[in-house]
This record gives C-alpha cells, sequence and structure tokens, in this order.
C-alpha cells in the first residue's frame, strides 16, 4: 500500500522539496502540489518526474510512495 501524504511528508528530509524543485526546475509549490496529491493542471510527465525524484529521496519505489493517479480522489 502507498504512503499517505502525511507519511511521505514525514518521511522526506527537511528541505528536499527545495532541492528537487531547483534540480527539475520547477517551483516549490508545484512539488508540493504532487507531494500532497494535489494533481489538477499539471502534465502527466511532470507528475512523473517530481513522484520519482520524491520516492529516490525516500528510498522506495514510486509505487509503495504513490497511488497511481487515477485513483487519487480531487478532494484529498
Amino acid at each position: 500500500m502507498a504512503l499517505s501524504k502525511y507519511e511521505r511528508k514525514e518521511k522526506l528530509p527537511y528541505g528536499a522539496q527545495a532541492e528537487i524543485a531547483e534540480e527539475l526546475d520547477l517551483s516549490e509549490a508545484t512539488v508540493s502540489m504532487i507531494q500532497n496529491d494535489k494533481l489538477v493542471g499539471l502534465t502527466p510527465e511532470t507528475i512523473a518526474k517530481v513522484r520519482e525524484a520524491i520516492a529516490a529521496r525516500i528510498g522506495l519505489p514510486v509505487s509503495e510512495v504513490f497511488r497511481p493517479a487515477h485513483e487519487i480522489s480531487s478532494v484529498t
């Protein structure tokens, strides 16, 4: 089962969101939105890149860190 957004936040080291944003040339807000499963208006490519970077920082496969995008409710 995938981690909840709260578990992801707990496992992601302090400052990692900012580092990921800089590495991927994205805003911190974009990384935060994906971290929190707020995917409206984001391209599948951006979502995949950020999810891979977050999962790598946590040290788990993407499939263990995030649920598939089609399973995420827009009301999370």
